[in-house]
């Protein structure tokens, strides 16, 4: 597109390429330090964008903006072009700070209501787990409470039992008839227990070992019952911590069972290529 007015009447200037960003020539009188800003300007939206779209941009022709690289110097309406171009630019850089500024600011607070959110449900959580043990140990020990027949019945048949939250290695009397539906969960970590001493470190050994720990956590932190080699009943702090230790011992003992898995896999893949070609 050419233009009009001042631009109209200046001589036509061969093109080598439409596109083409101008070589570097030699600057006119406007050359040297003191360079009208605007023309280094002009420089780096050739530089980003061609001169052909340049040209369009600005709204002038790829022959006014060759002449001004030339000279060294614009004409009033290229630079009329050029400076608001650059407050435009100038003005949508301000605008992505600030919407940066803001995500940024948007997130900070979200992270703190999400870690004062973390704190208080944990807060709440301790406090009625502390809740729910008080209520179950009231339930065990007061006289007519829930509970306190079977308690009975299993201390005098079993000396060794003096909670009936406590649950031990070996089966005592009266076990189902105090622990209700977590029997089986118990029955099932005793045996594990015992699979996981007679066959540790081996792959089995580590699978029960595996197993062993999933039910600890579930009788620790859904029944609220005490382990041993635990003989009182847990309070809330403490069972928090067991479960956590426990929680670590799981993660190394699943980490050890993959292992152990690929080394069987791995000897039993040489095992059988030796066999092959014996």
């Amino acid at each position: 597109m050419d233009e009009s007015g001042s631009d109209a009447d200046e001589p036509q200037i061969k093109d080598s390429d439409s596109g083409a960003a101008p070589p570097d020539r030699p600057a006119g009188d406007g050359a040297g330090q003191g360079q009208d800003p605007l023309i280094e300007f002009l420089r780096r939206l050739i530089k980003e964008r061609n001169i052909t779209k340049t040209a369009k941009l600005l709204g002038v022709d790829r022959k006014t903006i060759w002449r001004a690289l030339d000279a060294g110097r614009l004409t009033p309406r290229l630079r009329d072009a050029l400076e608001r171009e650059q407050k435009a630019i100038e003005k949508e850089e301000a605008g992505d700070d600030r919407l940066e500024l803001r995500v940024a600011g948007l997130q900070r607070r979200l992270q703190d209501v999400e870690e004062q959110l973390a704190s208080g449900l944990s807060g709440l959580r301790e406090e009625l787990a502390g809740v729910s043990d008080e209520v179950r140990t009231l339930n065990w020990t007061r006289p007519g409470g829930a509970g306190t027949e079977a308690a009975t019945a299993s201390t005098i048949r079993s000396p060794h039992r003096t909670y009936p939250q406590v649950v031990t290695v070996e089966a005592l009397p009266n076990d189902g008839q105090i622990f209700g539906d977590a029997m089986p969960l118990i029955a099932e970590w005793r045996y594990q227990r015992a699979r996981f001493k007679a066959h540790w470190p081996s792959v089995e050994g580590l699978e029960a070992e595996v197993r062993m720990l999933e039910l600890e956590l579930q009788l620790i932190e859904e029944r609220r019952l005490t382990l041993a080699p635990g003989q009182l009943p847990w309070e809330w702090d403490q069972r928090r911590r067991e479960a956590r230790r426990r929680e670590q011992r799981l993660g190394n003992a699943r980490s050890k069972l993959r292992r152990a898995r690929r080394r069987r896999v791995v000897a039993t893949a040489l095992t059988f290529g030796l066999w092959k070609h014996r």
